[in-house]
């Protein structure tokens, strides 16, 4: 699972005399968010206080800050209550990172990373929220269970993939039943950590690393959700939407777990890989058409105007799947060197 966690800053709306650029950046920024909320492949988190930091620096509720943000005509086609369904939806369906770590509050005294995200986060109040956010993150990061491990931080504006944190903690509180997650933490004390940040679509996505998500999918929705962020990963022009249309069907996630294709890490990145593949017609050489005898003057197989296709994972296993008009990509089975079947 990518797991996000949303910074007071990221869900700020800005102001519409931020110009036009920086609110056309931030409504890409929540309709992509509104594409993850789809998959139970994406979870997002946000602190428990940073309601109350929005609410203090006088940014919530969210509606009066759209139809602000909205008041001009550079976005006709949407309106207010548009982006604040989406809002609502993502804030309501986020949980508390406090209880996703173990950490129920930390006191700190300072904090700073390179690059330097807090001094770009205002007003004050979300300064704050954001060294709070950190602070916990570099708790969790020291704790021997690695509860930071798969975290990535988001921000309102483009920064590095790796953020570099040292928070001066005075005290840590734990969730209760759950003290072995500052155990690790012997007040005052400095703590460093390596946080993973992104701000949009296409740099959160980075993050994800393909063979543990491939190790979580359960349903077709769910690959196909791990295969969109690994296209995206390999051409990071594209959006979830223009991704070239496929489905993953059930008869070929039973064949993947069946070939251990859904714990073994290195079979999950070569399958993914090759799925990727496919979908951006890149490597073609790694594939043919599926033919009805092993001559290669017998036509291929086909189902109504839908042709078959073979495409290499490695030399023992290989993707079968159909080519259609009409519905893009069907990746029908996952099937052994000398089998050449595949399913209507």
């Amino acid at each position: 699972m990518l797991e996000l966690v949303l910074s007071g800053e990221s869900i700020a709306v800005p102001p519409s005399s931020g110009g036009e650029d920086v609110c056309d950046d931030y409504i890409r920024r929540l309709l992509d968010w509104r594409s993850l909320l789809g998959t139970r492949m994406v979870h997002f988190y946000w602190s428990e206080r940073t309601m109350d930091a929005l609410v203090d620096a006088g940014l919530f509720p969210l509606g009066p800050r759209f139809r602000d943000m909205l008041d001009s005509e550079a976005f006709p086609e949407l309106s207010a209550n548009d982006l604040l369904r989406v809002a609502n939806d993502l804030l309501a369906r986020s949980s508390f990172l406090e209880d996703r770590i173990g950490v129920a509050d930390v006191l700190w005294s300072n904090v700073t990373s390179v690059p330097d995200i807090v001094a770009s986060a205002v007003p004050a109040e979300l300064q704050r929220d954001l060294e709070r956010t950190l602070a916990l993150l570099s708790v969790a990061a020291g704790s021997p269970a690695g509860r930071a491990a798969d975290l990535v931080l988001v921000l309102s504006r483009p920064t590095t993939p790796q953020i570099d944190s040292a928070v001066g903690v005075e005290c840590a509180e734990a969730r209760p039943g759950m003290a072995e997650a500052i155990a690790h933490v012997v007040p005052p004390a400095v703590l460093r950590a390596t946080v993973m940040a992104g701000h949009d679509l296409l740099s959160l996505v980075r993050h994800a690393n393909e063979a543990v998500l491939w190790s979580g999918v359960v349903s077709a929705d769910d690959a196909a959700a791990v295969v969109r962020m690994c296209v995206l990963k390999e051409r990071p022009g594209g959006s979830w939407e223009t991704i070239r249309a496929f489905s993953v069907q059930d008869r070929f996630l039973a064949n993947c777990v069946e070939h251990g294709f859904m714990r073994d890490h290195t079979k999950a990145r070569k399958l993914v890989a090759a799925i990727v593949d496919v979908i951006l017609a890149r490597n073609e050489r790694d594939g043919h058409a599926l033919r009805t005898g092993g001559g290669g003057n017998n036509p291929p197989i086909l189902r109504g105007n839908d042709v078959a296709w073979r495409h290499d994972v490695d030399y023992e296993y290989h993707l079968h799947l159909w080519k259609t008009s009409s519905t893009g990509i069907e990746f029908a089975a996952l099937v052994t060197h000398n089998d050449f079947t595949i399913p209507a």
